[in-house]
C-alpha cells in the first residue's frame, strides 16, 4: 500500500508560541516546545507544518482540518477532535491516550510508535493508512468505513470492532489477548496461530 507522505517545505522557520484563535490558519512552520493556549477552540486549520515536543493534551478542536503535518514527540492525550479531516499527516512518537476521532476522515495517515490506548475512531472513515509499533488497547473501531489500513506490530487488546467489516485486516503481526467484535464481520481477518486459538475461544471452541 503506498500512503502519501506530507507535503512540506525544506527548513521552515521555527516557533515556540502555539497561539489556536477561532479560524486560526497555522501554516510553513515549525513549532518547536510549544503548548496550546487555550482547551477550547473551532475551524482550526494546520497546513505543511511540523510540531515537535508540542503539548495539545485536552484541546477540544471544533470543524479542524490538518493537511500535510507531521506530529513528533507531541502530547495529544484526551484531545477532541472528532470529525475533522487529517490528509497526509504522520504521528511519531506521540502521546495520544483518550483522544477522540470519531467520526473522522483521515488519508495517507500514518501513526508511528505512539501510546494511544483508549482512543476512538468509531465511526470514521480511513483511505490508505498505517499505524505501526503503537499500542491501542481499549480503543474503539466501530463502525469504520476503510480502504487500506494496516497495523504493524500493534498491541490490539481489547479493542473494539463491532459493525467494521474485518475482511481485509490483517493483525498476524500484531498482538491481542482478545478482541471485541460482531461475528458476521470477522470472516477474512488474517491472524496468526497464536491468535486463533484466542479467536476460537469466542466462538466457544476450545483448543487442546
Amino acid at each position: 500500500m503506498a500512503i502519501l507522505k506530507p507535503r512540506i517545505l525544506a527548513d521552515l522557520p521555527v516557533s515556540n508560541e502555539l497561539v489556536l484563535d477561532e479560524e486560526a490558519y497555522l501554516i510553513d512552520q515549525h513549532y518547536q516546545d510549544a503548548a496550546a493556549d487555550r482547551t477550547q477552540t473551532e475551524r482550526v486549520c494546520f497546513r505543511q507544518a511540523i510540531f515537535s515536543k508540542c503539548d495539545f493534551s485536552t484541546v477540544n478542536f471544533e470543524q479542524f482540518e490538518c493537511l500535510d503535518v507531521i506530529f513528533e514527540n507531541c502530547d495529544l492525550a484526551n484531545i477532541d477532535w472528532q470529525k475533522s479531516a487529517f490528509h497526509r499527516v504522520v504521528f511519531k512518537n506521540c502521546r495520544l491516550i483518550g483522544s477522540n476521532f470519531a467520526a473522522s476522515v483521515l488519508h495517507d495517515c500514518v501513526f508511528d510508535n505512539c501510546l494511544m490506548t483508549y482512543t476512538s475512531f468509531s465511526f470514521s472513515k480511513f483511505k490508505n493508512c498505517q499505524f505501526a509499533g503503537s499500542q491501542l488497547a481499549n480503543s474503539e473501531f466501530s463502525e469504520l468505513t476503510y480502504t487500506g489500513l494496516e497495523f504493524q506490530d500493534c498491541g490490539l487488546t481489547a479493542t473494539n470492532w463491532a459493525g467494521t467489516s474485518m475482511a481485509k485486516l490483517d493483525f498476524s503481526s500484531s498482538k491481542f489477548d482478545y478482541i471485541s467484535f460482531n461475528m458476521a464481520d470477522i470472516r477474512g481477518l488474517k491472524v496468526n496461530a497464536g491468535q486463533a486459538i484466542s479467536l476460537a475461544a469466542s466462538f466457544g471452541i476450545n483448543v487442546v
